[in-house]
């Protein structure tokens, strides 16, 4: 609870490593697909495209902050 009224109180601030989160999120999402298409499953194909989204939501906000 004291993490979390900080994290409210001063925020996250922005590095250079955040980049380090997409990456590993990036490739997930592709073998994602790949599982998907290798499977031809409906449910996966649904779950790839949410985490498509959220790596580009994650990708958006980290370039807008760093540049």
């Amino acid at each position: 609870m004291i993490s979390w009224y900080n994290i409210k109180k001063e925020g996250i601030p922005f590095t250079l490593s955040w980049w380090a989160f997409i990456f590993p999120l990036g490739a997930f999402t592709m073998s994602s697909l790949k599982m998907a298409a290798y499977f031809n499953s409906t449910l996966v194909y649904s779950y790839t495209a949410l985490l498509s989204l959220g790596l580009t939501l994650l990708w958006s906000t980290t370039f807008y902050f760093h540049y």
